[in-house]
């Protein structure tokens, strides 16, 4: 019988992006079935022409971070290509506090080599955070108007945010902002117009981005009384960022 012996590494490369979210100790390996044998991170299988065997590595995210899981074979294949070398999936997301398996598998043609042999098996992790975002008291306060207020306290792990605000009677809010894009931490705000005189209403700013989105909390502010008398609304009506 030919033995081939190749060394085998297990790699797990966490890629720590700047984030407020901990990654903690990030993928862990907890379990490893199926044929073959596991001396620490290798895994040697013997084959013959014609076989398929296969082992199950399982995966636990032990942090509280949404990961990106990259997984490869090197090499995918041995003996001339007579022996390959597959995953059941190569790149999938992990939720905090999640469990996943992979299955590795190996197939050896009828014109295979028989022997025992190995092969490395490559991780790459990223974390995914969403974007963060803060809900400001509401300014210029009016009969008929108001600005609300936010602040986009981190992108994440996104190069851009989408950011704007919910609005309306009650936390089911009902209207939205105009969305604008964002590149960095910041405030910004949104004007409403033709609000209702003496009346409450509730809004809170929205962050969004390709790796999720954020809420900041509900905020509350009134409209003022109109003006009464008929001048005050005839100058209203005329000029109306007096009116309030």
């Amino acid at each position: 019988m030919k033995r081939i012996a190749i060394a085998v590494i297990l790699i797990l490369a966490l890629l720590l992006v700047p984030s407020p979210v901990s990654a903690a100790s990030g993928v862990q390996i907890v379990d490893k079935t199926g044929d073959g044998e596991w001396t620490d991170d290798t895994w040697e299988v013997d084959i013959y022409p014609g076989e398929v065997k296969s082992t199950t590595i399982s995966l636990y995210n032990s942090s509280s971070s949404s990961l990106d899981v990259e997984v490869s074979i090197i090499p995918d294949s041995l003996d001339n290509g007579n022996l390959t070398f597959e995953l059941d999936k190569s790149t999938f997301t992990m939720p905090g506090g999640s469990y996943n398996d992979v299955i590795l598998s190996v197939t050896a043609s009828g014109s295979a080599t028989p022997g025992t042999y190995t092969a490395e098996l490559e991780l790459r992790v990223e974390i995914i955070a969403p974007p963060l975002v803060t809900t400001k008291e509401a300014t210029g306060i009016s009969a008929r108007r108001a600005n609300l207020n936010g602040r986009l306290t981190s992108l994440g792990t996104a190069s851009s945010v989408a950011v704007y605000f919910e609005w309306g009677l009650t936390t089911d809010y009902g209207s939205t902002t105009t969305s604008k894009p964002m590149t960095k931490p910041k405030t910004f705000r949104a004007r409403i117009t033709n609000l209702t005189p003496a009346t409450t209403y509730h809004f809170r700013a929205v962050a969004v981005s390709e790796d999720g989105t954020s809420c900041g909390l509900d905020k509350r502010f009134t409209t003022r009384k109109s003006a009464r008398g008929w001048w005050s609304r005839w100058l209203g009506w005329l000029f109306p960022w007096l009116e309030g």
